[in-house]
This record gives C-alpha cells, sequence and structure tokens, in this order.
C-alpha cells in the first residue's frame, strides 16, 4: 500500500476532495477532566459524516490553506484517508491550532494518523509556534493516541475553542 502526503494548495482543494473518506467512530468510552485530573467513564455514541459534511470540512481547509494554513493529505492513489490542518495564527506568543486530525476508519493503525501529526509538527514550527493546541475527542481510543504522541493537557486554555466544543480535551504538544 502506497500512501502518499502531500500539502494542498488552494486551487487543488474542491468540495468533493474528501469523498469516499469514512469518519465512522463508535465511542463507548469517553475521557473528561475533572480537578486539572483526567478520568474515564463510560458514555456510547457514533460519529459518522455525510458528504455534505465532507463537503463542508473540504471548504475549512480550503479557508484555512487560503490565510496560509495548512491542510495536509494522505492518499492512496485518489482516495484521501487521513487528512489534517493547521492554522496560520499562533496565539498566546506559543501556540498554534491543529484543527483537524482524521484516518479513514478503514485505515486506522496503519500509522498514517502518527505520521500526519509528525509532518504537520514541522509546519507548525515554521509558522512560528512552540507548541501545538488540540481540542481533542473525549473517546478513548483517540485520547490513547494522544497519548502516545507524547501530548499533554493544555496549561492555558483557549477561550475560544472551549466554548465550541466544551466536552473535548484541550491538548498541547510542545514541539
Amino acid at each position: 500500500m502506497n500512501i502518499i502526503y502531500k500539502i494542498m494548495k488552494e486551487e487543488e482543494i474542491h468540495d468533493e476532495i474528501l469523498f469516499g473518506f469514512e469518519r465512522h467512530q463508535e465511542t463507548k468510552k469517553i475521557k473528561y477532566i475533572d480537578n486539572r485530573v483526567l478520568k474515564e467513564k463510560a458514555e456510547h455514541f457514533f460519529n459518522d459524516w455525510s458528504d455534505k459534511k465532507l463537503i463542508e470540512i473540504a471548504r475549512e481547509g480550503k479557508g484555512i490553506v487560503a490565510k496560509g494554513g495548512v491542510l495536509l493529505l494522505a492518499c492512496i492513489d485518489d482516495l484521501v484517508v487521513g487528512f489534517c490542518t493547521l492554522e496560520n495564527k499562533v496565539f498566546l506568543e506559543e501556540y498554534i491550532n491543529l484543527g483537524l486530525i482524521h484516518v479513514s476508519n478503514k485505515h486506522r493503525r496503519l500509522g498514517i494518523g502518527k505520521t500526519l501529526f509528525q509532518l504537520i509538527q514541522v509546519y507548525a514550527k515554521k509558522l512560528g509556534a512552540t507548541k501545538l493546541y488540540i481540542s481533542s475527542h473525549p473517546d478513548i481510543e483517540t485520547q490513547k493516541f494522544y497519548k502516545r504522541m507524547n501530548c499533554s493537557l493544555a496549561k492555558i486554555i483557549n477561550q475560544e475553542l472551549y466554548d465550541l466544543e466544551p466536552q473535548d480535551i484541550h491538548l498541547e504538544k510542545i514541539l
């Protein structure tokens, strides 16, 4: 399986670029924060993305690139099997927001997420950040991924990002 990683230019990003990407995720347990301590609890729900949602995310990625940020794709042939976005704005003098990082359901556990995460750090440094800021899904498997990537609870919470997803776990990664 030949996986190609590529940084997208604005003119290369079209509405259907993510079609075929399978977001399906079943969550059975989540992490939550209680007095700055991560705890677990049972919670069951599903996340799936429709084509309409994939178009919305493609447009969001194009907007990020238009503002000087990054959309990084992992592709097998013409199928996007993973992607991440990095915004262009450094905040609190050290953080840059890792907006999205996802791997298609059938392509997880192949190292694609790890490679995306490692590659995007290079661009974060180029944009002047010393830390990645990650507002991450509370799913236990997602949290295990970030732990393997040596992320820790964010020392400072970005209130704007927290207000968008109050159940997310806010993490940082020193670059």
